[in-house]
């Protein structure tokens, strides 16, 4: 739509493909904030809580017990999703600009396929290789 004065607006003058690019890249920003900062928070949070055991006279024996992400299974599986994630949104950031002209999104695509095998090495499945796997006798 044109203003008073015949010239279009900002967003008449701006390709749809510069709106979905410059959409895209905030969101891939937004993610890859979001997944390093949550993966930072939990693998360098510790927490540690001191209680009383006993009480004895007018002593109290205290105990410290510490809490960390490497404790808990689901927890470990966490930072590293969030760190592969991370990783994988800033790498697309960055080989974007790169590959205008060379197939970005089949690269993209091989790098979602990439990245099975890395969600299955942070869960704790390793791959069985060829010669342990039993077959026909």
């Amino acid at each position: 739509m044109a203003d008073e004065n015949g010239k279009q607006t900002e967003t008449e003058s701006r390709p749809w493909h510069q709106t979905v690019t410059l959409l895209l890249v905030s969101l891939r920003l937004a993610a890859f904030v979001a997944t390093s900062t949550a993966a930072g928070l939990m693998a360098f949070n510790k927490e540690t809580k001191t209680i009383t055991v006993v009480v004895v006279g007018t002593n109290p024996i205290l105990q410290s017990f510490t809490a960390a992400f490497q404790q808990t299974p689901a927890f470990v599986y966490f930072v590293l999703a969030n760190a592969i994630a991370s990783l994988y949104n800033l790498l697309a950031m960055l080989l974007r600009p790169c590959l205008k002209n060379i197939g970005r999104q089949v690269l993209v695509h091989l790098l979602q396929l990439r990245s099975g095998p890395l969600k299955l090495w942070a869960q704790g499945h390793r791959p069985v290789p060829p010669s342990s796997r039993a077959g026909p006798a």
